[in-house]
């Protein structure tokens, strides 16, 4: 399976789920104006996954990642002020 037919099959995925969740509690929403407010959170919700999925797609491509010496990792972790000046 090809990275292109991954994404369209995770956006599919989640399509499927994000319209399976709402159809649950369609009985509870009566009035027109809720009914609305329902789609259009569906339709931003559905627009944000299919930004990650692309997005997630595209970097995909690329593979680099950095040889970070032992000393420089050391200094990357969070660690409190008396660790910070007995390391200099």
């Amino acid at each position: 399976m090809t990275a292109a037919q991954r994404c369209m099959l995770r956006i599919l995925t989640l399509t499927v789920n994000t319209a399976l969740a709402g159809a649950h509690h369609s009985e509870d929403w009566d009035n027109t104006s809720d009914r609305l407010t329902k789609l259009a959170y569906q339709d931003v919700r559905h627009g944000q996954a299919l930004k990650e999925a692309l997005r997630e797609h595209h970097y995909a491509q690329y593979s680099f990642a950095p040889d970070i010496n032992p000393r420089s990792r050391a200094m990357g972790k969070v660690r409190g002020p008396h660790t910070i000046f007995s390391m200099s």
